[in-house]
């Protein structure tokens, strides 16, 4: 549901249905499931102009892919960062 509102650009939704699924699935444990739903909020963060939210979610989601040891991954979310960064007006970093 989070991804529908993501596409209708409707991110206060959107973020609502991502903590609903990060609440619902607590028990499953799988970091794929975690890194997926911290990336998609902080997408949703980004859009709303929620930066430190936003660098913050995706900053939790690579310590998750660090630990899965999966350099696509670690490369995707270092460019989601970057794009945060680039947004806040931060081109040193």
């Amino acid at each position: 549901m989070g991804s529908i509102y993501t596409d209708a650009r409707d991110y206060r939704r959107a973020l609502e249905f991502y903590r609903r699924a990060g609440e619902a699935l607590t028990q499953v444990a799988d970091p794929a499931v975690e890194l997926a739903q911290l990336n998609n909020m902080a997408n949703a963060y980004l859009e709303l102009g929620q930066f430190a939210e936003a660098e913050d979610g995706f900053r939790k989601a690579l310590a998750i892919a660090l630990d899965m040891k999966s350099p696509t991954l670690e490369a995707r979310i270092l460019t989601n960062i970057a794009s945060v960064q680039l947004a806040a007006g931060q081109v040193q970093e």
